[in-house]
């Protein structure tokens, strides 16, 4: 009967690890300990990384999703716009002029896009710009809502610790078979 100890010390190791850490991860608690100890810009980095923002806004399908967008702004550019602001060009410029002035517009945007957003994704995330605005609106939500937000993030880390506290129970559980076997 005695070679059952570890059953026992591994399922009284995980009880504990569970207990403790489900304690200090509720939410509430988890959220004031990431507010209290200024853990948002970490939060910020770890969530947000300026990289996957940079690689998101550079993608290369972002221009083709705005095409039809730009396309109608500069159709309406030369046909209502330029009239409008240069009277003496827009007789000059048929339907046929146009089209081939919007293909031009349209491939140099497309060419020139990628690089803006480049440019500009670096200046938000070299500066303070998109960290500060992100530690602002994290530092502003109430505790429980942030711990609730970081949950999903720590719950297979806390499955890790629960495990190993099945496992430091049932090495216990063994020393102390061992030690019982060794002493009668």
């Amino acid at each position: 009967m005695q070679f059952l100890l570890p059953v026992p010390a591994a399922l009284l190791g995980w009880v504990f690890a569970r207990v403790a850490i489900r304690w200090y991860t509720r939410p509430e608690k988890l959220g004031i300990l990431l507010i209290r100890n200024n853990n948002t810009e970490w939060l910020t980095r770890e969530i947000f990384p300026s990289e996957d923002i940079k690689s998101l806004l550079t993608h290369p399908d972002n221009f083709q999703r705005i095409r039809p967008h730009i396309e109608g702004h500069i159709d309406r550019f030369l046909k209502v716009k330029l009239a409008e602001k240069m009277p003496m060009i827009s007789m000059f410029i048929g339907d046929n002029t146009i089209r081939q002035l919007k293909a031009v517009f349209m491939e140099e945007l497309e060419q020139l896009f990628p690089q803006v957003m480049v440019e500009y994704t670096a200046t938000l995330t070299n500066g303070d710009g998109i960290s500060e605005f992100l530690n602002t609106k994290l530092k502003a939500l109430e505790p429980e809502t942030l711990g609730r937000l970081m949950q999903p993030l720590i719950t297979p880390l806390i499955r890790k610790v629960e495990l190993c506290g099945a496992a430091m129970g049932f090495l216990i559980g063994i020393l102390q078979l061992a030690l019982a076997a060794l002493t009668v």
